[in-house]
């Protein structure tokens, strides 16, 4: 139930608000070897001039999905599933036609090679892995020499206030973790203002059990919003010494 809250919220939050926004597109994905549906893909709705992030979703338990509120123009589709190869599908919304149904899509095991078949190899710009929001950062654009808190205002479902507190999916956020660890205490403006955004590969925000809860393996509803960097392999080293050192 709470996914299916954080996905209606999301849906609302990054729906963009150009002219009448009565469009839809719809669809349902299926395996091409056994026929079956595929539940729990990602779709990711971009617009095509620039690939700027509209809405997005996920395929439900009998593999459709559906993306309301669109305003007329040209889109593109990124169907994405961890065990499949990625596919991108291209549509129109205009006056005349305003509901896309694409049918049955069909994504390609990734044992498959596929010799005839044209692959989308890049990674969506969010991911649902269970209660886990992830955005990959290089889907979101900030100026030269910008800071973490700069690449969080980009992000739909995730707002900065000026004072730089956080709020992600409506919670307020309490902790900023660097690839799973505690390096700034329990401030989160320390990392979101001091680490550079093109240090950061993904980020992570997930509800964080309390230290009881890891310790007893038993949720004792005492979590945490919580919003994890995993920075670039290539840009750890000398990254923390840079900060404690002023610089």
């Amino acid at each position: 139930m709470r996914l299916l809250l954080l996905l209606a919220g999301f849906q609302l939050i990054a729906s963009v608000a150009i002219g009448q926004r009565n469009g839809s597109v719809r669809g349902t994905l299926y395996d091409s070897s056994p026929k079956q549906e595929i539940r729990g893909a990602t779709v990711t709705l971009l617009r095509s001039k620039d690939s700027s992030l509209v809405s997005f979703t996920m395929t439900d338990n009998k593999g459709g999905f559906e993306l309301t509120g669109l305003s007329t123009g040209e889109y593109r589709l990124l169907l994405t599933h961890i065990n499949y190869h990625n596919h991108s599908r291209r549509f129109t919304i205009s006056d005349e036609k305003k509901a896309i149904d694409l049918g049955l899509v069909v994504l390609r095991d990734l044992a498959e090679i596929l010799a005839d078949v044209t692959v989308t190899a890049e990674a969506p710009p969010v991911t649902l892995v269970g209660d886990t929001v992830q955005y990959n950062a290089s889907s979101f654009k900030t100026p030269p020499n910008a800071n973490v808190e700069q690449l969080l205002r980009n992000m739909p479902g995730i707002k900065v206030d000026k004072d730089g507190s956080i709020t992600a999916q409506g919670q307020k956020v309490g902790k900023v973790l660097v690839d799973g660890k505690e390096f700034f205490g329990n401030d989160p403006k320390i990392a979101t203002r001091n680490l550079p955004a093109d240090a950061v590969d993904k980020v992570q925000s997930y509800d964080r059990l309390s230290d009881a809860s890891q310790m007893t393996g038993i949720d004792d509803g005492n979590s945490e919003k919580t919003i994890n960097l995993k920075l670039k392999k290539d840009k750890k080293k000398g990254l923390f010494g840079k900060i404690t050192g002023g610089g």
